[in-house]
């Protein structure tokens, strides 16, 4: 059996709690104990749009999910986590970016 770190589990746990609610609507009490899944995708999103200072960790992106989305801090991690993936249109990437920081500052 495969064993991962506390950090691969709650991406693990968080990714599958957003995925229950966005992609199949399962109902839930509370959103707001949905975080963002934290990964370098995800960090590098928020870095690039100002969001979190240039040497923010991970931890710091859930907080800043909280801060800017406090009743479903998850909602951010589909769109962000595809804005982030390595050999995205560069062009498509700064377009997405702007449209990501108009959304979120809201």
């Amino acid at each position: 059996m495969n064993s991962c770190s506390l950090k691969e589990a709650a991406k693990i746990a968080t990714m599958a709690a957003n995925i229950l609610a966005r992609q199949f609507k399962i109902p839930f009490s509370d959103y707001y104990s949905i975080d963002i899944s934290p990964d370098v995708h995800i960090l590098r999103v928020m870095r690039r749009t100002g969001l979190v200072d240039s040497n923010a960790d991970l931890d710091s992106i859930i907080y800043k999910a909280r801060e800017l989305n406090p009743k479903f801090p998850g909602i951010i991690d589909f769109h962000a986590g595809r804005l982030g993936v390595p050999g995205a249109d560069r062009i498509i990437r700064i377009v997405a970016n702007v449209l990501f920081v108009m959304i979120v500052k809201k």
